[in-house]
């Protein structure tokens, strides 16, 4: 059955493990009081907010909320507040050029590759799909959502469970067999295979190759094509 949706996870993948961790998490860990100290920011969460204070979380109190926040970063939490939180504080980053997203440089030329050979390329991530989208608008190749027709974040379901994949197809209305994932984790990787998707784990810088893995282990984008797509 040929491959007709490449989902790309996105840090260690298409973008670099350094870019998320020592750009992205410190500008929102440093931002996070201002941004909860602004009023239209607060009212644009009210009611999650007012779903925390059910809780016991202090809300009234920015200190206690952003200690909040910042401890579920330091854990990193997968909380879908925290996310959509994130999400803004990039938004605002990137649209004042403080930030640009990184990709490593073999993406775009697989993109523009495989959208000529008809496949359709979507994002998978635990951020949110306004960070994936702000990323990939933003990045320091230009902007590269022309080339992305479908994303995905937690709120499809963890990145770990079988279930999430699953559903993807089912968004995508097409059989698990006609996907193919590309995740530097392993774990998220067998989640998919287990739901039947093709899968191939990227071995960017630092990460490091597994032995006795039943996955294909790749360098770039570039080695998909053989394997995968003729």
């Amino acid at each position: 059955m040929p491959i007709l949706w490449i989902l790309c996870d996105i840090e260690g993948t298409t973008t670099s493990l350094a870019f998320v961790q020592e750009v992205l998490f410190p500008i929102s860990y440093k931002k996070l009081p201002e941004f909860l100290a602004k009023k239209e920011n607060w009212d644009l969460f009210s009611s999650e907010f007012h779903s925390l204070a059910a809780h016991g979380i202090d809300t009234r109190n920015i200190e206690s909320l952003t200690s909040y926040f910042r401890e579920l970063m330091d854990k990193d939490v997968k909380d879908p507040l925290l996310k959509k939180i994130q999400g803004k504080i990039w938004k605002a980053a990137y649209e004042n050029k403080e930030i640009r997203g990184h990709v490593y440089d073999d993406v775009l030329p697989a993109w523009e590759r495989w959208q000529r050979m008809g496949k359709k390329i979507g994002i998978y991530s635990s951020g949110s799909v306004e960070a994936q989208q702000l990323l990939f608008r933003y990045s320091e190749k230009g902007d590269l959502t022309r080339w992305i027709s479908a994303y995905f974040d937690t709120g499809i379901g963890p990145k770990k469970d079988t279930s999430s994949y699953q559903r993807i197809s089912t968004k995508l209305n097409c059989q698990p067999q006609e996907i193919l994932f590309l995740s530097d984790s392993v774990e998220e990787l067998e989640a998919a295979k287990k739901a039947h998707l093709a899968v191939a784990r990227i071995l960017r810088p630092g990460v490091e190759e597994r032995q006795s893995l039943n996955i294909p282990q790749l360098k770039k984008f570039d080695e998909i094509d053989s394997l995968f797509l003729t």
